[in-house]
């Protein structure tokens, strides 16, 4: 990356190359049994969002981050009866880096591959703000492209909940187990102003105490990804992992958590009627630890644009304390 590489032998498990915008795609091609694929010619033409090319070597479905996804597009299967080389370049205007990637996928023969791709945008926008400027709406969006390398023969694609991609500003969000948190709200002497209650009085830090929320806030306003998906093999979807973390105790309850952006929680009557996103965190355990990482996407029109994830995982047989995460910056 940000120099020119010799072609190199590899025996991979997972690649994440992400890209700012698919105008930056010189070149971007899967060869197999001496036919070259053009993975740029999958993305929708005139696409503004993020690129995100998954190169995955899997034993099946719940392995590969394409598990994570709503919907995904089939585009492609084939017998794997050679090597595979990858080839990906961007552009280089001496700003950023950039890609000039040579692989050449060794030890698959005899197995399949696959090539799905996924569009995702934040939640937020399935409320369809009109105040919202089309220009935000479209660099908001990820497309993902995924080239699986799997010894079966027949994949059966199946989503987890082990994700969530939305939109948060200064006050971040809340994880909860909805029912157990809204009977602690609705027989308290409080008022339903959540936000003000949580700055002038000590609610806050008997949910903490009682392990009914996972809060954080001060962080840029972004869109950002949660995660929980329990793999060894995170770093390449994730990105660099930053010096921002917290950890909560927080009660299994059903297992299914609702995330609510925090400036919603300024009315929490309403708030509660409306639809919000799940997600699951696998594991045993009293707490849960969270980490921000931050993948670069690279560019070449000013900065590298950054993709940020909140990273969740529920600790083992660990007495911690709570420290919830109150602020943090991705650039």
């Amino acid at each position: 990356m940000g120099e020119k590489n010799e072609m190199r032998r590899v025996i991979m498990e997972k690649k994440v190359y992400a890209i700012d915008n698919m105008l930056s795609i010189n070149e971007s091609l899967i060869s197999i049994n001496g036919v070259a694929i053009d993975l740029k010619k999958i993305i929708p033409l005139g696409f503004k969002g993020k690129v995100l090319i998954n190169i995955e070597k899997i034993g099946d479905i719940e392995d590969s981050y394409l598990s994570l996804k709503n919907n995904p597009a089939f585009h492609l299967k084939q017998k794997i009866n050679s090597d595979i080389f990858f080839n990906l370049e961007t552009n280089d205007n001496k700003v950023n880096d950039f890609y000039k990637e040579n692989l050449n996928l060794n030890d698959v023969v005899g197995g399949e591959l696959y090539i799905y791709s996924a569009i995702e945008s934040p939640y937020f926008l399935e409320n369809k703000n009109q105040n919202i400027k089309i220009e935000l709406i479209d660099r908001s969006k990820v497309f993902n492209i995924y080239v699986l390398i799997c010894s079966k023969d027949n994949l059966v694609v199946k989503k987890n909940n082990f994700q969530v991609f939305d939109s948060f500003g200064a006050l971040g969000f809340v994880i909860v187990d909805f029912d157990m948190f809204d009977a602690f709200i609705s027989k308290g002497d409080f008022s339903h102003d959540l936000i003000h209650e949580f700055t002038t009085t000590e609610l806050a830090n008997d949910l903490f105490d009682e392990g009914l929320m996972i809060l954080s806030w001060g962080h840029v306003p972004w869109v950002y990804y949660l995660n929980s998906m329990n793999s060894e093999i995170m770093g390449e979807l994730l990105g660099k992992p930053t010096n921002f973390t917290g950890c909560y105790k927080f009660k299994k309850g059903s297992g299914k958590y609702t995330v609510i952006p925090g400036n919603e929680l300024k009315n929490w009557d309403e708030c509660k009627k409306k639809n919000w996103p799940k997600i699951e965190i696998p594991g045993c355990g009293e707490y849960v630890h969270m980490s921000l990482h931050v993948k670069e996407a690279l560019s070449q029109s000013d900065v590298n644009y950054p993709i940020p994830t909140f990273y969740l995982k529920r600790l083992e047989n660990m007495a911690e304390n709570n420290s919830p995460l109150l602020e943090s910056t991705i650039f």
